[in-house]
């Protein structure tokens, strides 16, 4: 065979493990995909495609050059009735077919060694000789493009200054600015006319030391549908389902897109990838030019198909990951009650940072208690840019950070704390409530604790993180009386499987 497989061969004596199931992650923003999991992601493909010569194919983002080199495997077998000869098969398939675009100088050897065998791809050593040493895996240049403001972000891929080529040329560091989602090499793409996209794109960039990170495979999905290929099939991060930071827009498209014919779900991402901890969970996508109608949307936990639903994406401003959940919230809906987003504060509701020092003690007359990260500290009034009208008020405190994983039972959300007139909190905490009296705080602390409450959480939040539309589902009848599990099942008629689904996801 001439393409190049690298197949895992063991016996007794001899064990020459695949190198690409050995490399975890290249970072943080660029997960590598284990052969096994590429391959899973290439059987959502329709069988006809690996035996049609006449297709291109293209990973947008190639890191080890897996799915190219497994695509490649797959064509070898599915074209031998079309081109009988080995030799003039595998050059049709890698002169002709297949094509990547690294991300990385590093990456771009570490793909072409995986498909032809050699980094350099006009060498002996090269399955195939090419007339450069790129092959058809190349680095394409391309710049961020950054306005004046030296704190501004990239205009396509909303780098941060960071990224700025400059700076990172100092450092001897790559300037990530990822070809394919840059106007600079958009015709290249273009014209090559790919049928097929297959790929992990990176998911995110850092923000240059801030602590968190802006998403850029949202910019990699859309820009694959933007060249109306035949297929497409992904592996991204999950959290775009209900929340993810500025992926608002990218939600309301994938929503309204009635070509995605299949998700894989997987809550766990580290039944796909066992290194990087990617909260929210990944998923497999398949989008399909020619196809219109409902998705079939497939969960997967502890390797077992725990949901499997038809679903028309657009049916709800979310992705909800099992039938029994949609069955749920349907009978939850049918009481048109009022929800509790509209109740729960954005982040930093009192204008105090999460670092907020303060004193450790009561030192003015003027002093304010903060609850935040560290416990009680003391503020000065005047500090309190927002909502001073709360601060003499009973409130309801949640973390606005709190349990992410995706292994059932699931915790959802963090103990939450009853703050007397006379406290505030820092951006540690979100305020699900304000009253005039504690009993009424104290009932909604009750209610949030039901597994019920935290059912309906669990929704619209996949990650760690809580903001008002997380509670989005969740009807407001705390004030109603002191709620149990037991009737909160019954007045909205659950049946016991349901009753017994919410018992066995959500934790104590």
């Amino acid at each position: 065979m001439l393409i190049n497989t690298h197949e895992t061969t063991t016996n007794d004596d001899f064990y020459n493990p695949d190198i690409l199931d050995c490399i975890a992650s290249l970072s943080s923003d660029e997960v590598a995909t284990p052969p096994s999991r590429a391959n899973e992601v290439l059987d959502m493909l329709p069988a006809e495609v690996w035996s049609n010569p006449d297709l291109k194919w293209l990973d947008p983002g190639c890191k080890t050059g897996v799915f190219l080199r497994e695509a490649a495997k797959r064509l070898y077998v599915g074209l031998d009735k079309v081109i009988v000869d080995d030799r003039s098969r595998a050059e049709h398939i890698l002169l002709k077919m297949l094509h990547g675009a690294a991300l990385t100088e590093l990456t771009a050897q570490l793909s072409r060694r995986s498909l032809y065998a050699s980094k350099l791809a006009n060498t002996k050593h090269s399955l195939i000789k090419f007339p450069s040493h790129e092959g058809n895996i190349k680095l394409i240049p391309s710049k961020h493009s950054f306005l004046a403001n030296p704190k501004s972000t990239c205009l396509e891929c909303h780098a941060p200054s960071g990224y700025r080529p400059t700076l990172r040329d100092e450092l001897g560091l790559e300037n990530h600015a990822y070809s394919f989602i840059h106007q600079e090499s958009q015709e290249w793409f273009k014209n090559m006319k790919f049928d097929v996209i297959i790929g992990n794109p990176p998911y995110q960039l850092g923000d240059g030391g801030g602590g968190s990170a802006s998403p850029i495979y949202n910019y990699f999905v859309e820009q694959a549908i933007d060249l109306d290929p035949k297929y497409i099939a992904f592996i991204i991060p999950s959290r775009w389902f209900n929340t993810g930071k500025g992926l608002g827009a990218f939600r309301s498209r994938m929503l309204a897109e009635e070509r995605i014919r299949k998700i894989v779900d997987f809550p766990s991402a580290s039944e796909v990838f066992p290194g990087p901890d990617i909260k929210g969970g990944v998923c497999y996508i398949l989008w399909d030019k020619d196809y219109s109608g409902t998705c079939e949307l497939t969960s997967i936990q502890a390797g077992n198909v725990v949901s499997k639903q038809n679903l028309k994406l657009g049916d709800y401003t979310v992705v909800i990951r099992s039938q029994i959940g949609v069955e749920i919230l349907k009978k939850v809906s049918l009481q048109n009650e009022q929800t509790m987003e509209i109740f729960v504060s954005s982040q930093t509701p009192f204008g105090l940072l999460s670092n907020h020092q303060g004193s450790g003690k009561q030192t003015l007359k003027n002093s304010v208690k903060v609850y935040g990260r560290g416990g009680v500290t003391w503020a000065k009034s005047e500090e309190i840019t927002r909502h001073p009208e709360w601060v003499n008020k009973w409130k309801v405190l949640t973390p606005k950070a709190s349990d992410g994983s995706g292994t059932p039972p699931l915790q959802v959300l963090s103990k939450s704390l009853l703050s007397e007139p006379g406290t505030v909190c820092s951006q540690t905490y979100l305020v699900a409530g304000v009253f005039d009296s504690k009993k009424e705080a104290e009932a909604l602390v009750n209610y949030m604790s039901t597994k019920f409450f935290r059912f309906m959480v669990s929704l619209r939040k996949t990650t760690q993180d809580v903001n008002p539309n997380s509670f989005g589902y969740v009807p407001n009848i705390a004030s109603e009386k002191k709620w149990t599990d037991e009737a909160l099942y019954k007045r909205y008629e659950l049946t016991e499987s349901e009753i017994e689904h919410i018992e066995s996801y959500i934790k104590e």
